[in-house]
């Protein structure tokens, strides 16, 4: 039955839900709020309640695991009514919905097992993430997978997964690029945490010999000793979070995830026409390759050092062709079609 004849209740059970956290806590907001009207009414369960689109919610928060299973218990014996629910989960703690026996859809934007490879302990965490998140995926109604790479890996485990690639924000900025050749402007975007800029004070280091490159981050400080020792690099200004981030500023992003999904960041870099130097990880070869900017091999700090010098000369071609089929309405229209 379609949902026009029939409504239907959303269930999004979350963590952060916002678009002031992370990339996948955004792309459920981007999505979600353009179908919205779909639905007689959304509720998320999470743990925090930040900035979103979305017209009316009802959240439900909690703190710990016990809560989370209690609120989700409580919709399956129906204590919040009888209508249909639609249940839909973003992170890990989705494999409540699958312990307590109900249908949902899930989006997988982690990065596991590859996590592993940051440190020790998030070795001995990727043995616990990894088989929640397998078994999320045998459980789960459909798994939508944001980059060809998880869609690979997460076939593996279910037939019932679909490839449906995240938007990007369009933001409206100035058209004037860094103008001073002798000193280029860089730009990093991501959450300050050691998956993304471990890497990064390696390569400071030897920016810091060349005396003559100014670097942006922009993000959340979620270590702070890490912040601290990238902050100590006199090139290096810590910009905090910020929704409309200046790229046309910029002559080059920046990236030193040690492992990713498809960052959003690279779409939006792509469209506002400014290369992009990264380890080939995760899905960066779809969008990064002839063009575009530079792929180097995992984890060579030097090649990465020397490519930058080179892209700071001579900019790559920008094909922005490969945006093509990523859009927030295209997105939210596969997942419509899908869930309702």
């Amino acid at each position: 039955m379609k949902m026009s004849e029939t409504k239907t209740s959303l269930v999004i059970v979350t963590t952060h839900f916002g678009t002031n956290f992370s990339g996948g806590s955004t792309a459920t907001c981007e999505i979600f709020s353009r179908v919205q009207y779909e639905f007689e009414s959304i509720y998320v369960v999470g743990t925090e309640l930040g900035e979103h689109p979305f017209q009316k919610i009802i959240f439900k928060k909690y703190s710990n695991w016990v809560q989370a299973f209690l609120l989700l218990l409580a919709f399956r014996k129906g204590r919040f009514g009888n209508e249909r629910f639609v249940f839909y989960g973003d992170f890990y703690n989705t494999f409540f919905l699958a312990l307590l026996r109900l249908d949902f859809y899930f989006t997988y934007h982690d990065n596991w097992p590859e996590a592993a490879k940051i440190n020790l302990k998030s070795k001995i965490n990727s043995i616990f993430y990894t088989n929640v998140y397998h078994f999320i995926f045998k459980n789960a109604k459909l798994v939508f997978a944001v980059s060809e790479k998880k869609y690979h890996y997460v076939k593996k485990f279910t037939s019932k997964v679909q490839l449906v690639y995240n938007g990007f924000n369009h933001q409206r900025e100035s058209n004037t690029k860094a103008g001073d050749p002798d000193r280029p402007e860089i730009l990093m975007v991501g959450n300050i945490d050691k998956r993304k800029y471990k890497i990064a004070l390696k390569l400071f280091s030897l920016i810091a010999a060349k005396g003559n490159l100014h670097v942006d981050i922009y993000g959340h400080i979620i270590d702070k000793n890490l912040a601290d020792k990238l902050a100590a690099f006199d090139f290096v200004t810590l910009k905090g979070f910020k929704q409309n981030i200046p790229f046309g500023r910029y002559q080059l992003l920046l990236h030193t995830s040690i492992i990713e999904n498809l960052p959003l960041v690279f779409c939006e870099s792509i469209y506002h026409q400014t290369p992009i130097i990264t380890f080939d990880v995760g899905g960066a070869h779809e969008l990064i390759g002839n063009a575009n900017g530079a792929l180097i091999p995992p984890y060579d700090v030097n090649m990465m050092h020397t490519n930058l010098l080179k892209m700071i000369k001579i900019r790559p071609t920008i094909d922005k062709s490969v945006l093509d089929n990523k859009s927030w309405e295209i997105a939210a229209n596969r997942y419509k079609e899908s869930i309702l």
